[in-house]
């Protein structure tokens, strides 16, 4: 066998860079005109309102100023060729040094992105600097009132303004569309010339009317035409053709889904808003509103598609915010599902270990099913929100948030100031007139905490009245109860038996008490949840370690009983001359990997008792085949009258008679009963 040989060669590398002839760089200076910037200043600053009162280029710049790290003189430029426009230096300069103050001596820092900071920037250029120097040349009272109207409307421009110009920078799609629209928009406000007879600004101004019907329909025009309203009013225009654009917006946005329905709602507007006689002026309103009406649908649709996705009120930026919801949602669940795949793969390699695997296995198990639930959506209900905001005293309301769920509605607030003991029922009876249903308030902060809040819910039909008798075997019983509220209609009765007695037991019993009334109030739907704590008791420790979960839901409109019961005693329905008994056949939950669940549904009519019992009330009758016919006959021979408590004291005293005092386990009664509801806060009592 013959051997290759090889030869070893060495690598050499030429580290040395050649070095390279310097080109000849030409530089070439490139200057960027924004003239889009410069002319929507230019024509806002020269809007007259009133015949005397130029408020728009403060709020303009204030606006501009707001989002430049830089300053850049594009927009104060626009600014003073607008103010040049309007008549003489000598008249006019106190507008030239406020609106160059405004720009030049404002700082940018960390405060400037704060509203409020340009609010008061504004105040200062018209109180502390144009007023003044105005009142040099005319010292009259009236100089100070300009000037303060002149600041309230540039305040006023400066909101609607900036979140134009925030919105431009933040959605680069539509950042053209939106400059564009604030242009057209200082147009009107700045020109007031004719094209063939028409008046350029009614055309400008009837085709943002048009165009928001176009694109939001009803909702979007019945803002903009109110809008356009006040500011005709205030370039002089009359009040009927001030009504004229409200009534064209909200006819244009009824019809704007049908054909050539903007032309259909504008002529409709123009007949009932302008009375007879036709004149040549009302002639030309409507070759106005017609020729705006032609522009829109000239006006290419991807243009408005794009300009839709950042109008609020338009359909497609609700469909988009809406879309971008459920993508959160959809993506929480992929991480969950992943974060689960995760533990799953631990699982598998680490099947061969034993206790290790089986509880990696267990957890993955917890975490898919978590993800379950993360991924609901949240229902809010915006419209009826924002009824009751303009319904109550919205100036002193912090908060409202209206939730739609599955049993009705659940409103939640708060006022800046303390209410007092009325006011929250006032809230609970304007959502009664809004919603035609009975509701209540349900919890006040202010009895808790000390600060305003309110919680306000349906009105249920009745109270659960709840009480309860134990005895521990041990110095720690075993036996976990709670009762606690799941919505303003559903209260939740909940008792686990531990295994065995003692701290051990108690453990068991608190660990599903406690997590099985947290996942149900967060919304887990009821098997779901005990499934979640049956992997946690199983990857709990080596030990056998389980436990029985007794649940009622009880509805307090209906008066339906829904049971889940995992391996615990059987529960009974106390009427005037019968017994009911809930029976369970289930294993207790953390035995078996997998559990079946079937909720039971029983009725519970008013002045009926609930009783549900561990089974150390039961087990004390060890002679007895048949113990849930013991305890059934026990509570036919019982007085109806008797209270809950009462009931529930008589059942324990019985059970520990008939073992003669020898208590083997630990022992628990909860007696329930509906009552017909009053006017009270909370859904249930409890001692």
């Amino acid at each position: 066998m013959s051997t290759e040989a090889y030869h070893v060669v060495p690598l050499v590398i030429d580290r040395a860079k050649k070095k390279s002839k310097p080109r000849s760089k030409t530089k070439t200076l490139r200057i960027a005109i924004p003239w889009v910037t410069i002319l929507t200043g230019f024509f806002l600053a020269r809007s007259l309102l009133l015949d005397q009162l130029l408020p728009f280029g403060k709020g303009f710049l204030a606006a501009n100023r707001k989002y430049q790290r830089r300053i850049y003189l594009w927009p104060v430029i626009g600014v003073m060729l607008g103010i040049y426009s309007c008549g003489s230096f000598m008249d006019l300069y106190p507008y030239y040094i406020s609106s160059l103050i405004l720009w030049f001596f404002s700082s940018n820092k960390k405060i400037s992105q704060k509203h409020v900071y340009w609010l008061i920037w504004i105040a200062i250029s018209f109180i502390l600097i144009k007023a003044p120097l105005q009142y040099l040349n005319s010292p009259t009272l009236m100089t100070w009132i300009s000037s303060t109207c002149e600041m309230l409307i540039a305040i006023a421009g400066y909101s609607i303004i900036e979140p134009v110009i925030q919105r431009a920078k933040r959605n680069r799609i539509a950042a053209k569309e939106v400059q564009l629209s604030l242009l057209l928009t200082s147009v009107f406000l700045g020109v007031d010339f004719l094209v063939l007879g028409l008046e350029l600004r009614l055309i400008i101004m009837f085709y943002l009317v048009l165009a928001s019907a176009r694109l939001g329909g009803l909702p979007l025009a019945s803002i903009i035409g109110p809008c356009l309203m006040v500011v005709s009013l205030l370039l002089g225009f009359s009040q009927g053709l001030a009504i004229l654009f409200v009534t064209v917006s909200l006819f244009a946005g009824l019809f704007s889904t049908m054909t050539g329905g903007l032309l259909i709602g504008g002529l409709l507007g123009y007949l009932l808003s302008l009375p007879f006689p036709i004149t040549p002026g009302k002639i030309r309103l409507l070759f106005s509103v017609l020729m705006s009406g032609l522009l829109v649908y000239l006006t290419p649709k991807r243009y408005l598609s794009r300009l839709e996705r950042v109008i609020p009120s338009a359909k497609c930026h609700t469909e988009q915010q809406l879309a971008r919801n459920l993508r959160i949602q959809e993506l929480l669940k992929k991480k969950i599902n992943q974060l689960s795949q995760i533990f799953w793969e631990l699982a598998a390699t680490l099947d061969g270990v034993g206790f290790i695997g089986q509880q990696l296995h267990s957890f993955a198990n917890i975490v898919e099913q978590l993800g379950l639930v993360l991924a609901e959506p949240i229902d809010f209900a915006e419209t009826i929100e924002e009824t009751l905001w303009q319904r109550l005293d919205y100036q002193d309301l912090a908060e409202l948030t209206v939730l739609r769920l599955h049993d009705g509605y659940q409103i939640i607030g708060k006022r800046k100031s303390l209410c007092g003991s009325g006011w929250c029922n006032q809230v609970a009876k304007e959502s009664e007139n809004l919603l035609r249903n009975h509701f209540q308030v349900q919890g006040r902060d202010c009895i808790t905490t000390g600060k305003c809040g309110f919680h306000i819910g349906l009105r249920s039909h009745y109270r659960l009245d709840v009480k309860t008798a134990k005895l521990a075997q041990a110095q720690v019983s075993g036996d976990s109860e709670a009762v606690f509220q799941l919505s303003s209609n559903k209260v939740g009765l909940l008792i686990s038996d531990g295994m065995g007695t003692g701290e051990s037991a108690a453990s068991d019993s608190l660990a599903t008490i406690n997590l099985l009334e947290k996942m149900i109030k967060i919304g887990f739907e009821r098997d779901l949840a005990v499934k979640v704590i049956n992997q946690t008791l199983l990857a709990r420790n080596t030990s056998e370690s389980f436990a029985t979960v007794d649940l009622v839901v009880v509805d307090l409109q209906t008066g339906q009983l829904e049971f889940v019961k995992i391996g615990s005693a059987p529960s009974f329905i106390k009427r005037f001359d019968t017994v009911d008994v809930v029976q369970n056949s289930s294993l207790p939950i953390g035995i078996l990997n997998h559990i079946d669940i079937e909720p039971e549904r029983r009725q519970l009519n008013e002045g009926d008792f609930l009783i549900m019992v561990t089974d150390g009330i039961l087990e004390c009758q060890r002679d007895i085949v048949n113990k849930d016919e013991w305890l059934r006959n026990v509570l036919l021979e019982m007085d109806h009258q008797l209270s809950c408590q009462e009931l529930a004291n008589n059942i324990l005293t019985q059970s520990i008679a008939a073992c003669n005092g020898q208590i083997n386990d630990d022992m628990m009664v909860i007696v329930a009963r509906l009552i017909k509801e009053e006017l009270n806060i909370y859904p249930y009592q409890r001692s």
